[in-house]
């Protein structure tokens, strides 16, 4: 296998970012030529190193013929941000095309693919249910299917930045930290309660439909506190909505332990045949 490092220039963020890839040895590929691209989006708290620091993906790839990208988009949740960076614009559209100028990956919507985990998954939800003109197959693993679900319990009536920094003496600075990133990236509340873009399950009734869909498949841990929640409504929803997808619950929590023993069962069903 080849772990390789990728630094360039964004024109989407403006400004040097990083991703990483793991790809199939060399001879492989002089054998059988382009190969299909994966993105695999991180969690809230990682970045793109953290698949080949905390899991044995690389290890878990040797079975498989394709180009494993993972970048990061940081605390960004690969949104377009109401007060920042163009995140979505940057995974869903610049990232898959500077891979087709720097990897010999297919470009077709049949062999690109993405999975995430955590925010990660959520980012992997948004881009098939967004984009499913560019990809076909979606995992994830205990999703972030509702992002105002995560926001601390005394942070959950504030609506918009103003309100937070007046209440920022009273709250902790992890509360605090959170809310600030909800409304930086999402907007205020009610905003983002009416958003059929960043709202997964406003973007699923809009995807709701569509011909050509991509196959979903989620996986998610009973003793995952922070999402099983979100995930059996989503699921539920999608049910409710007749979008197709499989479901799976398991024993987990929401740690590396339950992703990386999931990854090979992730990259054994887009892989398929």
């Amino acid at each position: 296998m080849a772990h390789l490092t990728f630094a360039y220039f964004s024109r989407t963020l403006n400004m040097e970012v990083r991703f990483e890839a793991v790809l199939p040895d060399i001879y492989r590929t002089e054998e059988r030529g382009k190969m299909p691209l994966l993105l695999l989006l991180h969690g809230m708290t990682d970045c793109e190193s953290s698949y080949m620091r905390l899991s044995a993906l690389e290890q878990y790839a040797r079975k498989h013929y394709m180009a494993i990208v993972t970048p990061t988009t940081h605390l960004g949740a690969y949104t377009n941000q109401y007060a920042g960076l163009r995140y979505f614009d940057f995974v869903s559209k610049e990232l898959p095309e500077v891979c087709a100028a720097y990897l010999p990956v297919l470009t077709d919507r049949e062999h690109t693919w993405a999975a995430g985990l955590s925010m990660g998954g959520y980012g992997a939800l948004k881009l098939g249910l967004a984009c499913p003109d560019r990809f076909s197959r979606i995992a994830v693993m205990s999703s972030g299917c509702d992002r105002a679900a995560l926001l601390p319990p005394e942070c959950r009536e504030i609506g918009t930045i103003e309100a937070l920094y007046a209440k920022k003496d009273e709250l902790s600075e992890r509360a605090f930290g959170s809310m600030m990133q909800f409304l930086t990236t999402y907007g205020p509340r009610e905003r983002f309660a009416a958003d059929e873009v960043n709202n997964l399950f406003l973007l699923a009734e809009k995807a709701a439909g569509k011909e050509n869909l991509p196959a979903i498949c989620m996986w998610c841990g009973v003793e995952d506190m922070m999402a099983i929640d979100p995930n059996r409504r989503f699921h539920a929803h999608l049910d409710k909505l007749g979008i197709e997808h499989t479901y799976v619950e398991d024993h987990g929590m929401h740690e590396w332990d339950y992703w990386d023993s999931h990854l090979p069962a992730v990259l054994n069903w887009v892989d398929q045949k």
